[in-house]
């Protein structure tokens, strides 16, 4: 299955999922607070056969009008809590994914593939530098060999694979790291999940 289609699978199974049980939440937690309304109506009846009517009811309506505030903030904040823990985890299920096709036979000919990519820029500019992981510089001579000229260079910060290529004062990154910040991006902004 293409890798973009099982990722929009997964993004409209988790915004169902999400959307599904924080509807379930919600009203959970707006019947509980029926149902303390309720019941402090039910005192506030009682109290009424002693005290002024005026007030009882302007303490009530201050009552539950503050009842219902803290609720809707919790379950607001319960929401975002509960979103950000099924966001991470779908993330770090995908980035576990990344991890295996890096780990896989695939890897090294997609890397050679985006790698050709870049050979007019490549012939364009001096002193061309690919930057990879550490973990691939066992693929340094294959693509030193794909793109004759270049320098392979190890960075730290690429942690997932792919590569960073420099030519001049020109960067332009292919690693699955960004790939990945790219979507988790993109996935906030075209989710829907807003509050």
């Amino acid at each position: 299955m293409d890798f973009n289609q099982l990722e929009l699978d997964r993004q409209t199974m988790f915004k169902d999922a999400v959307l599904s049980e924080a509807e379930a939440k919600s009203m959970a937690i707006i019947t509980a607070a029926h149902a303390e309304g309720e019941e402090e109506l039910r005192k506030a009846r009682l109290l009424c056969e002693e005290a002024d009517e005026a007030s009882i009811t302007a303490r009530l309506a201050q009552a539950v009008e503050k009842e219902y505030s803290t609720v809707a903030q919790n379950t607001r904040r319960q929401l975002l809590l509960h979103r950000a823990q099924l966001v991470d985890g779908l993330f770090a299920e995908i980035e576990k994914d990344l991890a295996d096709f890096a780990g896989g036979k695939g890897y090294l000919p997609w890397m050679k593939k985006k790698l050709l990519g870049y050979a007019t820029f490549a012939k364009e500019h001096k002193n061309v530098t690919i930057f990879l992981r550490p973990a691939d510089s066992k693929n340094a001579a294959a693509l030193e060999k794909a793109l004759p000229g270049v320098t392979v260079r190890q960075l730290e910060e690429i942690r997932l694979g792919g590569f960073r290529i420099q030519g001049g004062n020109q960067l332009y990154d292919e690693t699955l790291d960004e790939a990945l910040a790219e979507e988790k991006q993109r996935f906030f902004l075209e989710s829907g999940l807003r509050l």
